[in-house]
């Protein structure tokens, strides 16, 4: 958090565009769909220290933007975290995956997050802005579509219901639903 606050600060001194990347485990995870404005209400550490960030942010640097995404798909570049790359990866070597039904989330593509922080850039827009689907998925459901895709066997994944969740995973929101009508009307 102080790291982002830092860069906050000398953002504002220098009058630099800043853009900040926060995410939907700021909320709850119990209401249908958030909107910027929303209350929030992290369920885990990842998401309080989002939350923390993004105050500090805003109090330092009144003109950045905030974007909060659910769950950015893609494939790496080189190397690194790639759902894409690990996915593939274990359909190949015909592993079964276990993926949540109960965690819902509005998925963005890398590519579509990229130009969306493109126009940020370029314009005045500030404060807190959603970035993501339209639409809602499972990761269950996200899981086995993208499994088609891929070419791989959808039977590879199964439902991993809340009562199997391994013992000392941290807590996860259920629903990530960000409302993106903002997004779509800047």
């Amino acid at each position: 958090m102080n790291g982002a606050r830092n860069i906050a600060e000398s953002c504002a001194r220098r009058g630099t565009r800043y853009v900040f990347f926060s995410s939907d485990a700021v909320f709850a995870g119990e209401k249908n769909s958030y909107k910027e404005e929303d209350s929030l209400g992290p369920v885990n550490y990842y998401g309080r220290t989002k939350m923390d960030a993004e105050i500090s942010v805003l109090h330092a640097c009144p003109a950045a933007a905030i974007i909060r995404i659910s769950l950015v798909l893609g494939y790496p570049i080189q190397s690194g975290n790639s759902f894409f790359a690990n996915l593939q990866s274990k359909l190949q070597e015909g592993q079964v995956i276990l993926t949540p039904m109960f965690e819902i989330r509005t998925p963005v593509d890398v590519y579509t997050l990229s130009e969306c922080v493109l126009e940020l850039c370029e314009n005045e827009y500030s404060g807190i802005l959603h970035i993501g689907a339209t639409d809602s998925i499972s990761r269950y459901d996200l899981t086995r579509e993208l499994a088609q895709r891929m070419g791989s066997d959808a039977e590879l994944i199964k439902p991993l219901p809340a009562s199997e969740v391994k013992p000392g995973r941290a807590a996860r929101h259920k629903n990530g639903i960000v409302d993106v009508s903002k997004a779509r009307n800047c």
